[in-house]
């Protein structure tokens, strides 16, 4: 939608303010509130001065330009008077350039420098976000209205206002954990990124509307992945698994980039108690093996086509950089043509630096330091991040 079209949509809806959002660097989603009478088309090139929170411990706010992304909106539904929601991106006040602290930017950047190899035009991606019901009062009430689907109700509560905030919601449902979840229809990276976390804001107020807990924290996203070219899926049919050659590759380059990969994915404090033992991945297998971080899968809406399924980014973390550095590692096992380990490689090995069922975070760094050259590649992630997850991950406790 351009930004004529988003100002028109404003006058239609009646909307009296608008929130300008951006994630910080350990996923959670800031946000500025301002009246509608101070947006207008040129906002949405030139931008709005604020203070902004790229990293949660920083001691002071650095002054940025928020740009506020005209195809990125959304309805908030839980505002007594309509109020948008905009997506912005980072601008450094000086240069006028996108900050490379900028999660969505280096989101951006990944799916340019996917485009710029040849090997696809596109990535498509399947977000599913599970989260569990706390509060007992609701879990009886839900129980007595639909029998052993307890939680029903509340999931369809959220399935409208996803829809009447514009959220793509591909389907609901209580899955084997007995924990419900989400499924987003199938979009490119950024598109995909801004749904979850729209979706996570409207779950978490919907639980706290209700009276109830909605725990997003404790669980695991799983995403499907497939690379497009000329409108074809790349990854789909083959000898192993419905996999082609490149989908193998990537898939090499997934679990090669593995230990690497869950510095990015682990950012926040309040993933340290996903430690890789406890990850619901497969009943029978560990989940720091390869077979359970990242396997050949069928896609839910086209089930003839095979995708890449991962288990392993924390559903309340940053899915901007997540999506990033999992697009680089596919590319990198592309270029490479990474093979796939055997099925006894797969069977014993732990692609995750673990210690007695723990993440070993001191052995992921040294990981890092010295695999994140491909993460690099093509300007997406800049050195100072890179030093910046270093940096983050060793301060965990």
């Amino acid at each position: 939608m351009k930004p004529k079209a988003v100002l028109a949509y404003c006058r239609e809806k009646g909307i009296r303010s608008f929130d300008l959002r951006y994630t910080d660097l350990e996923g959670g989603w800031r946000q500025v509130t301002l009246p509608i009478a101070n947006l207008s088309e040129a906002s949405f090139e030139e931008g709005l001065g604020h203070e902004v929170v790229v990293d949660p411990q920083m001691p002071y706010h650095p002054y940025a330009i928020l740009v506020p992304q005209s195809h990125a909106h959304y309805l908030d539904p839980f505002t007594q008077q309509p109020a948008l929601v905009l997506i912005a991106t980072i601008q450094d006040i000086l240069q006028r350039e996108e900050s490379p602290f900028d999660s969505r930017f280096v989101a951006a950047q990944s799916l340019r420098y996917l485009q710029s190899t040849g090997i696809a035009d596109d990535v498509r991606i399947r977000t599913s976000l599970p989260f569990t019901l706390r509060t007992v009062k609701v879990l009886e009430e839900t129980r007595a209205s639909r029998g052993t689907d307890s939680q029903y109700l509340i999931r369809s509560r959220i399935a409208d206002f996803a829809a009447e905030a514009g959220v793509a919601v591909d389907r609901h449902f209580l899955n084997a954990k007995n924990l419900s979840e989400f499924a987003i229809q199938p979009k490119s990276v950024l598109e995909a990124c801004d749904d979850c976390a729209m979706l996570r804001y409207l779950i978490e107020q919907t639980g706290a509307q209700s009276g109830s807990t909605l725990d997003i924290a404790s669980h695991w996203a799983a995403t499907q992945w497939s690379f497009v070219r000329a409108g074809e899926p790349v990854f789909s049919s083959g000898a192993y698994q419905g996999l082609s050659d490149l989908g193998r590759h990537a898939l090499g380059g997934i679990l090669q980039h593995a230990a690497t990969l869950t510095c990015i994915f682990w950012l926040s404090e309040s993933d340290r108690s996903q430690s890789p033992s406890t990850v619901p991945f497969s009943q029978d297998c560990e989940p720091h093996s390869p077979a359970a971080f990242c396997k050949p899968a069928h896609d839910a809406t086209s089930p003839r086509e095979s995708v890449l399924e991962l288990h392993a980014v924390p559903a309340s973390g940053n899915h901007y950089l997540a999506c990033a550095a999992i697009i680089m590692a596919m590319i990198d096992g592309i270029h490479n043509k990474t093979p796939l380990p055997t099925r006894d490689q797969i069977d014993s090995a732990s692609v995750i630096p673990v210690v007695q069922g723990h993440w070993d975070r001191m052995k992921a760094c040294q990981t890092l330091e010295m695999d994140a050259d491909f993460l690099t590649q093509g300007d997406v992630f800049s050195e100072e991040l890179v030093e910046w997850i270093r940096l983050r991950i060793q301060s965990l406790s």
